[in-house]
């Protein structure tokens, strides 16, 4: 997954693509933590937090 937002960053051409490539990234980003944050709150497994993780980014 993350090599195709790479990719997509990579072939955006204009500074309007690369601008929406930007702010769909950050935004990706900032979800990741608020979940990220959600979990170290909670009393779940480190292992519980792994198998989100990765299927996160896949």
């Amino acid at each position: 997954m993350k090599t195709k937002l790479y990719l997509s960053a990579l072939m955006c051409f204009g500074l309007s693509g690369c601008q929406v490539v930007t702010d769909t990234l950050s935004t990706v980003n900032g979800a990741l933590s608020s979940v990220n944050s959600a979990l170290s709150g909670t009393a779940v497994t480190s292992a519980a937090q792994s198998s989100v993780d990765s299927a996160v980014s896949e």
